[in-house]
C-alpha cells in the first residue's frame, strides 16, 4: 500500500512525466499513444489493434476502439442518422441515382475487412434501363468508412443512368473516387489513412481503377468531373 501523504506526490511525478491510467484498460499507467493520441500500457499497445483505424482497442473478435464503437452504424435506428448527410453531400456534387432506394445493413457485420468489395453491394435490375433496388452496406463500421462506401454505392446507381458500357475498374474507380472525395471532406486523421489505403490498393479493380481515375480527374474541379461522365457515361476518353 501506499501511505496516503505521498500520494499527491506521485500524482505529481506521474503527471509531470506524461503518464496517467491507460486509456483502454483504464488499469495500468500509459506510455504508448497512438496516432489519434490516446495513450496506452504497454500490455494494450502490443495487442491487435482496432480493425477498422488501427488505433489501441480492447480485447475483442474482432477488437474495436472506443471511438469506432461510438460511431459505429449498427442498426436500421442508426441508418436515420447515417444516410442523410452522405446522400446530401453526393447530391452536392451533381449526383443522382436513377431512383429513390433503401439502404440496408448487412449481416455478418461485413467479415470485418476494409477490403470494399466486402462492404458495401448495390443491386440494380433491368435491361435497357437500370433500376436500383437497394443498397446494402456492413453493419458495424464506423461512419466515417460508412460514408465512404455508401457514396461509393451511390456512384453505382448514378452510373447506371449512363448503361453498362464501362471496363470493371473504371466502373470501380469512379465508385472509389466519388468515396474519396467523402474521406477528404470529412478530414481527420481516420479519413487520412483511409484515403491513404485507397491509394495503396494493391487490387486491380478497386486500387488500379481509382488510381487511373484519381490521374484523369487531377487538375479538373469536383463538378467538372462529374460533367465529363454525365457526358459520355465514362471517364476515360473512348476515342483512346
Amino acid at each position: 500500500m501506499i501511505p496516503n501523504e505521498l500520494t499527491p506526490w506521485i500524482e505529481k511525478v506521474v503527471a509531470a512525466v506524461g503518464l496517467g491510467k491507460c486509456e483502454v484498460c483504464n488499469r495500468r499507467m500509459s506510455s504508448f499513444e497512438d496516432q489519434f493520441g490516446t495513450r496506452a500500457c504497454r500490455t494494450c499497445a502490443e495487442a491487435d489493434r482496432c480493425w477498422a483505424c488501427g488505433g489501441f482497442a480492447p480485447a475483442g473478435r474482432p477488437p474495436r476502439c472506443t471511438r469506432c464503437i461510438k460511431s459505429s452504424v449498427e442498426t436500421a435506428h442508426d441508418t436515420e442518422w447515417a444516410v442523410p448527410p452522405v446522400r446530401q453531400f453526393v447530391h452536392s456534387l451533381g449526383i443522382t441515382m436513377t431512383n429513390h432506394c433503401r439502404v440496408l445493413l448487412g449481416t455478418g457485420q461485413g467479415a470485418w475487412s476494409l477490403d470494399p468489395s466486402r462492404l458495401g453491394h448495390t443491386l440494380l435490375v433491368g435491361a435497357s434501363a437500370l433500376q436500383v433496388v437497394e443498397i446494402r452496406i456492413a453493419a458495424g463500421l464506423p461512419y466515417t468508412l460508412f460514408g465512404r462506401v455508401l457514396a461509393h454505392e451511390m456512384a453505382h446507381g448514378w452510373l447506371a443512368r449512363f448503361g453498362s458500357d464501362r471496363e470493371p475498374a473504371e466502373e470501380e474507380g469512379i465508385c472509389e473516387l466519388v468515396g474519396s472525395w467523402w474521406l477528404e471532406d470529412r478530414g481527420g486523421p481516420f479519413a487520412e489513412s483511409l484515403r491513404q489505403m485507397m491509394d495503396d490498393n494493391p487490387d486491380p479493380l478497386y486500387g488500379g481503377g481509382f488510381r487511373r481515375c484519381a490521374q484523369i480527374a487531377s487538375g479538373l474541379s469536383r463538378r467538372d468531373v462529374v460533367k465529363v461522365i454525365q457526358s459520355r457515361g465514362r471517364l476515360t476518353d473512348p476515342k483512346r
